[in-house]
């Protein structure tokens, strides 16, 4: 390329001066644009990163006829992904039955105080209410990814509660013998002593989940939903609300699959919690 610059006429000496400087300097400038590129890439998310974390979520208590459900989320990660689920069932209280009488049995007889691998390979996790096993848990999943790359997540303490959930009894199903259904009680209904935001359910969800709050006051109340950059996708509730207890649905059916975080405010009060959309 050089050559050919300087067979360009004398008269225009100052031209081919620079196009020589630029003609030598050309592999400089290539290799500071390919890095350049590079650091966006990165910065940008494009280029995958190693697994950096694992969130557990899920419901933080067990009540009795229900199913508990809960679910961990890779943060970063290249796929695919494996699970390891363990569980620790605390000896404290434990309230262990045998199927035939309500004897107990001692946490003896089962595992108690150590990690005990559980489940299958899923990044969910569910567990049904033993009503001869009453101890309290806690559960972790060790996530790796496809770069080998292996992380623990927190520790979730799970409250497993002899009764069904507030507000309801066990009664017997006329259609069949052994089935139980939850059936509302009438009774009084009184205010929340606190401002109160109850995990989706279900979730993870596609693509409706339904959400309820606790206000001990009115107040005027908003519930909004965000995706993880911080931008609102959804409001759902803008409008005074009484002391009490609502519910709200979301349809994701326009949005992709992800962590979405919801918003309550009411007055001075804020929480903030996530729910994962899973198409």
């Amino acid at each position: 390329m050089s050559s050919i610059i300087n067979s360009i006429p004398n008269q225009f000496s100052s031209w081919t001066d620079e196009l020589n400087n630029i003609a030598s300097n050309s592999l400089v400038y290539a290799i500071r644009a390919t890095a350049g590129l590079l650091y966006l890439f990165e910065s940008e998310s494009f280029i995958p990163q190693p697994l950096s974390g694992a969130s557990l979520v899920g419901d933080f208590t067990l009540y009795a006829g229900a199913i508990g459900h809960w679910w961990v989320q890779p943060l970063d990660g290249i796929s695919p992904f494996t699970y390891q689920w363990e569980i620790y069932y605390f000896s404290n209280g434990a309230n262990l039955l045998s199927g035939s009488s309500s004897r107990v049995i001692g946490p003896n007889s089962v595992i108690s105080g150590q990690w005990v691998p559980v489940g299958t390979n899923s990044s969910t996790f569910s567990k049904p209410f033993n009503p001869y096993d009453l101890r309290s848990f806690k559960l972790r999943c060790t996530v790796r990814d496809g770069s080998n790359t292996t992380k623990v997540s927190n520790e979730f303490y799970v409250d497993v509660v002899n009764t069904p959930p507030l507000q309801a009894s066990m009664v017997a199903d006329n259609n069949t013998s052994n089935t139980m259904k939850f059936e509302k009680e009438n009774v009084e209904v009184q205010a929340p002593k606190s401002y109160l935001l109850n995990q989706n359910y279900p979730n993870p969800f596609n693509p409706t989940t339904r959400i309820s709050c606790s206000l001990p006051e009115a107040n005027f109340v908003t519930l909004k939903i965000y995706d993880m950059l911080g931008r609102e996708v959804s409001t759902l509730v803008n409008e005074m609300k009484p002391a009490g207890t609502f519910e709200a649905e979301f349809d994701a059916s326009r949005l992709s699959s992800g962590t979405y975080a919801y918003k309550l405010t009411a007055g001075g009060y804020q929480i903030v919690k996530k729910m994962i959309l899973t198409k």
